[in-house]
Order: C-alpha cells, then structure tokens, then sequence
C-alpha cells in the first residue's frame, strides 16, 4: 500500500494552480541537447530503414539505429519517455537517457530514441550465474524499485502533469 501523501500548506499569494498541478519541464516534440548527444540524431528515415530489430510487437518495434541509438516507434504513449527522464531526475536508477521524444501524425507514430547500451540482457545471461551473482542482481533491483518507490507523486495518483495514467489492461473498446 502507498504511503499517504503529504499534504502542502499554500502561501496566500501561491498560484494555486501551480502547487496543485505542477508542470514536468519535458514537453514533446523533446530534443536532447546537441551537447549531450554522442551522434547526430538518426532521422525517421534511418529508424525506419534498421534492420536489427531487438523487439516487435503489433503496436510498436524497437530497432537499433548505428552505434549509438535505440528506437521504439509505432502506436506508443510518449509519456513512457517523460517518465524514463524523470525517473532519472528523481532517482539514482539506471535508466537508458532519452535523445528525442517526437510524433509523425500524419503516420500515427510515435518515436521514442534512446541511448544503447551493448551487451546480454539479464533475461539472457540470468541461468548461466551462479547463485551469489544472483543474490548481488536481485539485491540491487530490491534497491532500485525501493528508489521508485519513494519518489514523490508531484500530484497524487497520476501521471506526469497530472494526466491520468493509462489503463491500458483494463481498456475494452466500447
């Protein structure tokens, strides 16, 4: 069960408004800074045209793009990128840095480009440790999921900027 939650005491000359829905500062489209890339960023042109696909769904696909990149495009939430950039601003836990948050609506697509990181997946190398390098993993994850935990809903219940989160488990079409 989650902790209750703190209430604020306004000032009289608060924005209401502002204490009560504050604003997350990542808008979308969301470009990463020139400075804080290690490559050009790749164009739609170059996401769609990978050929090294780590994961496909019906809704979505996740390539690698050169180097450097991951993408996740197809019919997806971007509010999945504004979390990963505020749990990195809120946490110490490892998450992949986002480079770009954007929308083709004309496509009806989303983008979502990433940072690569090269290796196995745990999924992958998890039968093949032996039991101390399993305690070491799962001890560090308990931390980690202990961080989120404890980060602070900047509204309540929700998601970022107050938006409802997205049920999509529960979704029937109507």
């Amino acid at each position: 069960m989650p902790p209750m939650q703190r209430r604020q005491s306004v000032p009289a000359t608060a924005d209401v408004a502002a204490v009560i829905s504050p604003k997350f500062a990542v808008s979308i489209p969301y470009y990463a800074p020139a400075a804080a890339l290690p490559a050009a960023l790749p164009t739609t042109a170059e996401i769609k045209r990978s050929v090294e696909v780590l994961s496909q769904r019906s809704t979505a696909k996740v390539v690698t793009v050169g180097s450097h990149f991951v993408a996740k495009y197809g019919r997806l939430n971007l509010e999945e990128g504004r979390m990963m950039i505020f749990v990195q601003q809120h946490s110490q836990v490892p998450v992949l840095r986002v480079f770009a948050l954007y929308r083709d609506d004309e496509e009806e697509t989303s983008y979502i480009v990433m940072e690569r990181i090269h290796g196995q997946t745990l999924k992958v190398i998890w039968d093949t440790l032996d039991d101390q390098q399993n305690i070491v993993i799962t001890t560090q994850l308990r931390e980690y999921i202990g961080q989120l935990r404890r980060i602070e809903s900047p509204c309540g219940y929700c998601g970022l900027d107050k938006t409802p989160l997205p049920t999509y488990i529960l979704w029937t079409p109507i």
